[in-house]
């Protein structure tokens, strides 16, 4: 089951990220969406390393509520498969 542990991890760090990338655009800095998905995906924990290689492999065309629900299934299998 998701709980609110899962949601909170993942969120908060995509928002985090967000965060950064708007206060460089705010500052002036052209910030793609390309590059807002690579400042998440760097950011994340060793143990997504697997996911960040899929994701570059595949070139995932999405925005980043897309990327927030995919970290969280990715968090919720490696959970799953640790308890």
């Amino acid at each position: 089951a998701i709980t609110h542990q899962h949601w909170r991890s993942v969120c908060a760090n995509v928002l985090e990220m967000k965060s950064h990338s708007d206060r460089l655009g705010m500052l002036g800095v052209d910030v793609s969406r390309k590059l807002a998905m690579d400042l998440v995906l760097q950011s994340l924990l060793e143990w997504y390393s697997e996911f960040i290689k899929d994701y570059y492999v595949i070139d995932h065309d999405m925005i980043l509520i897309d990327l927030t629900y995919l970290l969280l299934a990715a968090k919720i299998s490696n959970d799953l498969a640790h308890w």
